[in-house]
């Protein structure tokens, strides 16, 4: 008898606890080799025979090792349908049958073994010979098997072990004293052949229907990401179409690919067209931050250094480098290194989003913005409402008037702001085509986008006092009974409006409407419109009025000091003001008490992300600032409305 080994692949059922069954044979010829020649083999319909009605399901073919940990069930219950040969696997108890059922299942291992013994010397057909079985004609060369032993089923990691065959020839050895005269002549060594398995399960048609197309999507995907990762890394559409036809996985293919290029190039260059530059970690670093610094001193954003080797380079030739360093191909045009080196590298991509980063937060920080000057700032780490309590002073001490008084508990009243952080986003792409032309402009654009964060930062810190939206209490930011709203307006700042706008933020209370909380002005906000009043009014340290123009003779005439000449007031000139009114300006107290920018999670600045665009081949910079703005109190502002 010829012992025969068999690959079988299992596909665990739906349904946990539906039985596994397995389609173990079938009259489809698979090839074996029989001598020197290799021919068909079929199994025939009718012809299985197992002992008992069922065969032991086992770790492996080797029966030398502990029985009891070696079985891990058994496969019984035989039937014969249209396909072939089927039989459900029954798990024993034992915690190793267990163990492996679960791996079956979850899909941790798939193959199995199928040891089946055949005898060699009947059904062979010499080539023009022909047998006719149940009507059906088979045709010589060939090995038709009428009658099969099935011995066992042995679950395996990747199929057969493939120490069985050397086990049984070692054990063959050690019973034969002379092997050549024992060996029949007609006897073929014990081979390993693949046959197609299968778990029958009776499922709704509707889910199958539903499964078949989730697999045939998987299926597609995969075959897209293949073509795409070989056209990008230079190979042949033939190369493709040959890894999806042997069914490879997008890991297998990237794995062959990566060792084809690393042979190749240990070759010389071979299929490259170079000689591969073996580099360490330093050099690696040293092209990475030298090529990111050469594209950073083009754009201006440090002093040239012409040591700097790179410095002639174009992003083209940065990407050239890039593949070249990395051993990916440089065959194809410019276009095609590019975006090679965007796929298949780390480099090139660090050098143009380093680049786009700086440029960005160069334009961001350099933006003059002049919130930051009198604005305080505080930290959310939600979008969610939130609250900015304000409580009063607890009130004076009281006096003690008779010996065994008691003291009075202080109390306090509380006023309330809500607030919620503001989300903004904008994309900017680095293009292919850009990539390609060397547009140094696409950076420069870049230093624009942070120029423009800057400025939406700037919008929402100044519509907190533009907008004059409703506070905790129901009333406006600034309205007659908040107290900070002159009433009669003047068209300029003068000593007038100044003395008035100064008494009323002195005079201001506390939420309980009695404390005095003693509010120093320290920033006047005005719009451009004013600067050059401003400036002509608190630099004169003497001033005429309508009160003493008539007394001015013709020497030097009667003059007044100006109280607010040089003033401890820190002026802001703020353009956006002059959109609402360029007549209409504001005294401000103390940072922290005003208005308070909120940002997320102690994030100041924009967050830069930098995406890959597997499509276009765009470097793709997404810009998300999180931030808000909210008036804290009304008794630290003060507002004149103007002419």
């Amino acid at each position: 008898m010829k012992k025969i080994i068999r690959k079988a692949t299992l596909q665990p059922p739906v349904d946990a606890d539906a039985p596994m069954r397995i389609l173990f044979a079938t009259e489809t010829p698979v090839m074996i080799r029989q001598g020197a020649a290799v021919i068909p083999h079929i199994l025939t319909r009718g012809g299985l025979r197992a002992a008992a009605g069922q065969v032991p399901f086992i770790d492996n073919h080797d029966r030398s090792g502990d029985i009891v940990k070696t079985v891990l069930g058994s496969v019984r219950n035989f039937t014969e349908t249209e396909d072939g040969n089927e039989g459900e696997i029954v798990f024993a108890g034992t915690p190793e049958g267990q163990a492996a059922r679960s791996l079956y299942h979850d899909g941790h291992i798939s193959a199995v073994s199928v040891g089946i013994r055949v005898d060699p010397e009947k059904g062979f057909l010499k080539k023009g010979e022909s047998l006719t079985i149940r009507g059906k004609t088979y045709e010589g060369p060939a090995l038709i098997s009428e009658e099969w032993n099935l011995d066992e089923i042995s679950a395996v990691i990747v199929g057969a072990d493939p120490n069985a065959k050397k086990r049984k020839e070692e054990d063959m050895s050690e019973n034969t004293e002379n092997t050549e005269e024992k060996r029949a002549p007609d006897k073929a060594p014990e081979v390993q052949i693949r046959t197609e398995t299968k778990i029958e399960k009776v499922v709704d048609e509707d889910e199958v229907n539903r499964r078949a197309e989730i697999q045939a999507e998987k299926i597609h995907k995969r075959n897209t990401e293949i073509r795409m990762m070989c056209r990008k890394l230079g190979e042949p559409d033939e190369v493709a179409e040959k890894f999806i036809e042997e069914k490879k996985s997008f890991e297998d293919v990237s794995r062959a690919l990566l060792a084809k290029m690393g042979d190749e190039s240990k070759k010389g260059g071979e299929g490259f067209g170079f000689a591969r530059v073996q580099m360490g970690l330093d050099a690696t670093e040293k092209f990475r931050d030298g090529g990111a610094l050469s594209l950073q001193m083009r754009n201006g954003l440090c002093d040239l250094d012409r040591k700097n080797e790179f410095l002639s380079f174009g992003m083209a030739d940065l990407a050239r480098r890039a593949c070249e360093l990395n051993g990916l191909s440089l065959q194809g045009t410019k276009e095609d290194i590019v975006a090679r080196a965007n796929m298949g590298t780390s480099d090139f991509p660090y050098m143009l989003s380093s680049t786009a980063n700086k440029m960005f937060f160069d334009g961001y920080e350099k933006a003059e913005e002049t919130h930051k000057l009198w604005t305080g700032e505080r930290f959310v780490s939600s979008f969610k409402i939130h609250e900015s309590p304000r409580l009063s002073s607890t009130g004076r001490l009281e006096e003690v008037k008779t010996e065994d008084a008691k003291p009075k508990y202080g109390s306090r009243s509380e006023a309330q702001e809500t607030y919620r952080l503001r989300e903004f986003r904008k994309v900017w792409g680095l293009s292919y085509r850009m990539q390609v032309d060397d547009d140094l402009n696409a950076f420069l654009v870049m230093r624009e986008y942070g120029e423009a964060a800057a400025l939406t930062e700037g919008d929402v810190a100044y519509a907190a006092l533009t907008d004059n939206a409703a506070m905790g209490d129901g009333v406006v930011l600034f309205h007659a009974d908040h107290g900070n709203l002159e009433a009669t307006a003047t068209e300029k700042p003068s000593i007038d409006s100044m003395t008035a706008a100064r008494l009323a933020m002195r005079l201001q209370t506390g939420p309980d409407g009695v404390t005095r909380i003693k509010v120093r002005p320290q920033y006047v906000l005005l719009p451009a419109a004013l600067e050059t009043w401003w400036e002509a009014f608190v630099g004169s340290e003497f001033y005429y009025d309508e009160a003493t123009q008539g007394t001015i003779d013709a020497a030097m005439g009667s003059r007044r000091k100006n109280p607010f000449y040089q003033p401890a007031l820190i002026p802001v000139i703020e353009t956006r003001l002059d959109d609402a009114s360029a007549t209409a300006w504001y005294l401000a107290g103390m940072k922290g008490k005003t208005v308070d920018m909120v940002y997320l999670n102690g994030q100041r600045t924009p967050n830069l992300r930098t995406v890959q665009n597997q499509l276009t081949d765009a470097m793709e910079i997404l810009c998300h600032h999180n931030v808000a703005s909210f008036p804290v109190a009304h008794n630290w502002l003060f507002y004149n409305p103007g002419a």
